[in-house]
């Protein structure tokens, strides 16, 4: 009968071979498999939540792309499985660090709303100086109604916070100089 190895658990060899006669599997655990998967999964619901406009620029394969396009429409089981397509399609990418890595940037529409939100503290905290480089940028807004907003906003009760909201959507609203 054969010796049991002792470096490697259950693995029977030959009494005539040596303990290197085969080389030890490497397994992943349970726990690499699910951080794993759980990577996988953060990283689909990115590609979901961005535009199809904002994904054409990451030259992702036509079969990832379908599969991105009909999961919204998709419901229930389909939607699980769907999912599951998209993390297997996913770990089958070469590049899924760069990939990773460029979803972690801002898309247009964020870098634009981060840009409002600055203009509004900006002009909340400011003086008239703040709103006339505003108008400079923004032309085309209503330069009164933001002056009102900007009063009403300031004011540290539930109506300064609404006038705050709508502030922002009014920001929001303007088109800069060179889009008109």
């Amino acid at each position: 009968m054969g010796r049991k190895r002792s470096n490697t658990g259950f693995q029977w060899v030959r009494e005539d071979q040596d303990d290197s006669a085969r080389e030890p599997v490497i397994r992943q655990t349970h726990r690499e498999t699910r951080e794993a998967d759980a990577r996988m999964e953060k990283i689909a619901n990115q590609l979901l939540s961005r535009a199809p406009s904002d994904r054409a620029p990451l030259d992702l394969p036509s079969v990832l792309t379908e599969a991105l396009t009909e999961h919204p429409r998709l419901t229930g089981t389909a939607r699980n499985r769907n999912m599951r397509r998209l993390k297997g399609l996913l770990r089958g990418l070469d590049d899924i660090d760069v990939l990773e890595e460029t979803l972690s940037g801002e898309t247009v529409a964020e870098r634009r709303a981060h840009a409002l939100e600055r203009w509004r503290t900006r002009l909340l905290n400011g003086d008239d100086t703040d709103l006339q480089a505003f108008m400079d940028q923004h032309p085309s807004a209503d330069r009164s109604a933001i002056r009102t907003l900007v009063r009403a906003a300031r004011k540290s009760d539930e109506k300064g916070s609404k006038a705050s909201k709508k502030l922002f959507q009014v920001l929001k609203s303007a088109p800069p100089a060179g889009s008109e």
